[in-house]
């Protein structure tokens, strides 16, 4: 078994070529989830977020359920959600353009991602570039990869009660910038996947 680091894409594709986008910091809305998927674990989420409602102040709770096909699981989110957080629920329902859905981000001081597993990287990526404070499950690989390359990352079970829809420091957001240009950079990326074609064909070589 070989071991090869390859990114999916550079900085600068995961903010739709954009590299000067910013969250906006008097906004305040918190991102919960990237898709209408049960492995976001949605409605845990909700319950939990709803005890903290009355410290977070004026906010919005964004919930992406445009990416995914579970109509049965997107309904009870939505029913739950308005039943929870009133006109302050705003779920994603229908498609939109990249461009579009950047500046939706940059209106989130917050976002929380519960998965247990890796998912969302696109959405993780951009928004700690951007300064938003990023919320994970510590179960979830991705957690421990950004600790280990020196992210400033947060466990929602731990850290939430703590630092709530805050948004990172300048500092905190200068650090995870420099980080994640240079190992995403455009650079970097297709040097990666040069390398991964090349151990390909030199395998196909000695087998053929």
């Amino acid at each position: 078994m070989k071991y090869l680091e390859i990114g999916y894409f550079s900085i600068n594709q995961y903010l739709g070529n954009s590299s000067d986008e910013k969250i906006e910091l008097k906004r305040g809305n918190i991102l919960v989830g990237n898709s209408n998927s049960v492995e976001n674990n949605h409605l845990d989420l909700f319950s939990r977020l709803k005890n903290y409602s009355n410290n977070i102040g004026n906010f919005s709770i964004i919930c992406p359920l445009n990416y995914g096909e579970n109509q049965s699981y997107k309904n009870e989110l939505c029913k739950k959600g308005n039943e929870l957080f009133k006109n302050n629920f705003k779920p994603l329902l229908d498609f939109l353009s990249r461009e579009e859905y950047i500046e939706l981000l940059k209106t989130c001081s917050a976002a929380i991602f519960y998965h247990f597993r890796q998912q969302a990287m696109g959405n993780i990526i951009a928004l700690l570039y951007m300064g938003c404070r990023v919320y994970l499950s510590k179960i979830n690989p991705v957690y421990s990869y950004l600790k280990r390359i020196g992210i400033v990352i947060f466990d929602f079970d731990s850290d939430f009660e703590h630092f709530l829809n805050t948004p990172l420091s300048s500092d905190e957001t200068i650090n995870n910038k420099t980080i994640l240009e240079s190992e995403f950079s455009a650079e970097d990326i297709i040097n990666q996947t040069c390398c991964f074609i090349k151990l390909l064909t030199d395998e196909c070589k000695e087998s053929s």
